[in-house]
């Protein structure tokens, strides 16, 4: 009798009723193993690519709103007494973050971030713009200790020219100024501060020619010397109408006496001199008795020239950002920032633009600080 044995396809015997012998483990079928090297195959593919988007550079970098620190937690007084106070005086931060491809395409949807070319942020390089960034903040707490102890009554400097701190590519400047070199005089007209020098070039036109006096930089084996340059002014790119000369400028400072109190500022791993209005406000409240913000949490941010003028920033709609998270009831600004810190706050905070140090005291007495009561008399210093 003859007999026909069905063979079942492969996979199918236990389906059928058809037992495998015990330890045995069946093969998979083809088309469940191809699924499955073709999913795993899939997952490591996406898994690269997601990789490769989280390494690879963007060639951007991000603008983001950074921290709002208590400025009084960072300066230290001694050989003086000194008048904690209860309210705040805010600085403002700005994060600056490379950007990886997904970093990129996830801030694009973000109003709070602006992104902007590596190229341009850190046109010299990220390690020239840190060593730069260190330097301005440097600069800018010996400018907040100079001018809070000058309005307090000390005699401690006197500006003496304005002195450049760096020359543009392509300026008009270049070729004729060098860093470390001052301006004193500019047509005839002594020039004592870099506001002055800002003054004396807001009368100018583009294409018109200026003469300059120009000191060297002195050493401890030559004095300075003094020289005459002409130089043709170009066109501004910032939306201002006067001649453009291309130099970057602080004062020159002449330090009459020591310093009558010892003060350290912890700027910590913050750069830049945005910080210099708010560290200046600081220093005086902790030297003066009673509240300067009448016990309010103010944001503040603006440079400090020498001369008590307050002087533009960058990044201010992420301070904007970060002084509402902090709380702050008010927020003083440069006057050049206004309108975009006002934009960008809308409702949320109170916005005033400050000129100088007399302005911003000013309004810190309407919050109710005492300001006008200070004791601003001439007080000893040591010689």
């Amino acid at each position: 009798m003859d007999t026909t044995n069905e063979m079942l396809p492969a996979g199918e015997a236990e389906a059928a009723g058809t037992d495998a012998p015990a330890g045995t483990r069946r093969p998979m079928p083809r088309w469940l193993r191809l699924t499955t090297w073709f999913t795993g195959l899939s997952l490591l593919l996406v898994g690269a690519l997601l990789a490769a988007t989280l390494l690879i550079s963007s060639g951007y970098v991000a603008y983001k709103p950074g921290s709002a620190t208590p400025a009084e937690k960072r300066v230290e007084v001694k050989g003086a007494t000194t008048y904690p106070p209860t309210g705040d005086v805010l600085f403002l931060t700005v994060s600056v973050d490379r950007l990886s491809i997904l970093e990129k395409w996830w801030y694009d949807r973000n109003n709070d971030v602006d992104m902007v070319k590596e190229s341009v942020a850190f046109p010299k390089g990220h390690k020239d713009n840190t060593q730069v960034n260190a330097q301005l903040m440097t600069q800018s707490k010996s400018n907040a200790e100079l001018v809070a102890l000058q309005y307090l009554g000390y005699d401690v400097f006197e500006t003496t020219g304005a002195l450049i701190q760096s020359v543009a590519d392509g300026a008009p400047a270049q070729g004729h100024l060098q860093a470390g070199e001052t301006i004193v005089a500019i047509d005839g007209t002594a020039v004592t501060s870099a506001t002055a020098a800002t003054t004396a070039l807001s009368t100018t036109t583009p294409g018109q020619s200026v003469v300059l006096r120009v000191e060297s930089a002195s050493t401890e084996s030559a004095p300075p010397t003094a020289r005459d340059e002409t130089i043709v002014l170009g066109t501004r790119t910032d939306g201002r109408t006067y001649g453009y000369v291309g130099v970057g400028l602080s004062d020159r400072i002449h330090q009459k006496n020591p310093l009558p109190i010892d003060l350290t500022i912890d700027s910590g791993n913050v750069g830049g001199d945005s910080a210099g209005l708010a560290f200046t406000l600081s220093i005086i409240d902790e030297l003066t008795p009673g509240e300067l913000t009448g016990g309010h949490r103010i944001a503040v941010t603006g440079t400090m020239q020498t001369d008590g003028t307050v002087g533009p920033i960058g990044g201010v709609q992420q301070k904007v950002v970060a002084a509402r998270k902090a709380k702050a009831e008010l927020m003083l600004v440069p006057v050049e920032n206004y309108d975009e810190a006002k934009a960008k706050a809308g409702d949320s905070i109170k916005v005033l633009a400050v000129k100088d140090l007399p302005a911003a005291l000013a309004a810190l007495s309407d919050m109710g600080g005492n300001a006008g009561q200070l004791d601003l008399g001439p007080k000893p210093v040591a010689h």
